[in-house]
């Protein structure tokens, strides 16, 4: 029998709904999403933007573990953009053990721009990865969260930026002996600025399919050892972005 995986990617808003900044509202936004993931049968789930409370805790990863995806794997990586003392960071959740790779911080440019009164600056954005083996196709996974460009009134493609796609690479490289997934909230369609630095030749599956308001700024990329086994889809959540899922398998 072919082994077959299953792998989403979710940026979850630190399991608040869009519009909403109170943590009262995250078990019932995160039900239907654990849902969600029992219908389509998902084996593991890259997350980006996952919640921490000031004591370390997590909505999100809390009603993962108590979901068939009970094996996570996280890191805080930011201060949280909704909550108060709280931080935001990223995540790997599945049906078996994970080990763990750390997490790698991108480049941060020093942005910062003034809105509604304030001065807003660049947060610290990154990866992790986590090793998973089913029914004997051991897979890396990583979870990558891009800086939003646009929010500066900057493009991705600037070469002030051409650092973080290489360090980017660079990352992904390390991981070389097996088959990749790289599942991420990328803040561009640009896919190419990544792509055409890396060594390891990585494929689409999501494409140009809008992730989040109108863009496609998630995917889900994979490496020359894998296939899509199904048609890739893209599934609305209670986040501003649209949860990601492909079935892949050996090539």
């Amino acid at each position: 029998m072919t082994s077959l995986l299953r792998v989403g990617s979710w940026n979850a808003r630190e399991g608040l709904p869009e519009h909403c900044t109170t943590v009262a509202a995250q078990p019932d936004a995160l039900a239907p999403l654990v849902a969600l993931l029992a219908e389509y049968d998902v084996d593991v789930l890259a997350l980006q933007e996952i919640d921490f409370d000031p004591v370390g805790r997590s909505a999100v990863l809390d009603a993962l573990r108590d979901s068939p995806l009970g094996h996570v794997y996280a890191e805080p990586l930011s201060p949280s953009t909704y909550l108060p003392d709280h931080r935001a960071g990223l995540g790997i959740a599945s049906r078996v053990p994970i080990v763990g790779h750390g997490l790698d911080l991108l480049p941060n440019p020093g942005l910062q721009i003034e809105a509604n009164g304030q001065r807003m600056h660049s947060f610290e954005k990154g990866m992790i990865a986590g090793t998973v083996e089913f029914d004997g196709l051991r897979v890396t996974v990583a979870s990558v969260h891009a800086l939003p460009f646009r929010r500066f009134g900057r493009t991705p493609d600037e070469a002030e930026f051409a650092p973080i796609w290489q360090a980017l690479a660079d990352e992904l490289g390390k991981f070389d002996g097996d088959p990749l997934v790289v599942c991420g909230d990328f803040n561009t369609p640009r896919r190419d600025l990544l792509l055409d630095v890396s060594d390891r030749v990585l494929a689409r599956a999501i494409g140009d399919r809008p992730t989040h308001r109108g863009q496609s700024t998630d995917d889900i990329l994979y490496s020359t050892e894998l296939i899509p086994a199904a048609e890739p889809l893209v599934l609305p959540t209670c986040s501003d972005h649209e949860l990601c899922l492909v079935y892949l398998a050996p090539s």
